[in-house]
């Protein structure tokens, strides 16, 4: 009976969910990685700078979801590249007066300021200093972009595109190889 059940429990967690966003499933989210006041001021000027105005939502609640979500991100992360991360947010920070002889750090200027600069370290001849904003624009725009109203901005609906996958792999398994428009490639992994 026992062996039952243990094998109805593992065929049910085999099975697709239900695709929602954020589930009450018990698994619990991590808690923000702490930063201090400094690293605060460092990221939002980043934000600031990096996340789109006019006519893409943007309001003070989504800015705050966005900064918690990517501190929650980093607690996903091993612990040095989290702080490597942070380190490239603080660098950004000072490299206005650094590099760019500006009298004052980027959260000091103003937007278009700090997007002339991000400008010049992306067309900087140097590969390294190009590479500087890869990391803080991945963190930032993925939790952008994973918001509700940035979604219906977009016409975005994950759910559906969850839930066609669902059925996707689920007629592979049951039928075969992939149509050509389903863009698989590899069928024999799902099975």
């Amino acid at each position: 009976m026992r062996k039952r059940r243990a094998l109805e429990l593992i065929e049910e967690m085999r099975r697709p969910g239900k695709a929602l966003r954020h589930p009450d499933d018990g698994y619990p989210i991590a808690p923000p990685y702490p930063v201090g006041p400094k690293t605060e001021r460092a990221i939002r000027s980043v934000m600031r700078v990096l996340l789109p105005e006019g006519d893409a939502p943007r309001n003070p609640e989504l800015d705050e979801r966005v900064y918690r979500q990517m501190l929650v991100s980093l607690q996903y992360m091993s612990k040095s590249t989290a702080q490597g991360i942070l380190s490239v947010f603080h660098l950004l920070e000072w490299i206005p007066v650094t590099r760019f002889g500006r009298p004052s750090r980027l959260s000091k200027l103003s937007r278009d300021e700090g997007s002339e600069i991000f400008r010049a370290i992306e067309s900087s001849p140097l590969l390294p200093v190009r590479l500087l904003l890869l990391a803080p624009k991945a963190l930032i725009f993925s939790s952008y972009f994973d918001q509700p109203e940035v979604h219906e901005a977009l016409g975005y609906e994950p759910r559906k595109f969850t839930l066609d996958r669902i059925a996707l792999r689920q007629r592979i398994i049951e039928h075969g190889d992939a149509d050509e428009e389903d863009e698989i490639h590899h069928t024999e992994a799902l099975r």
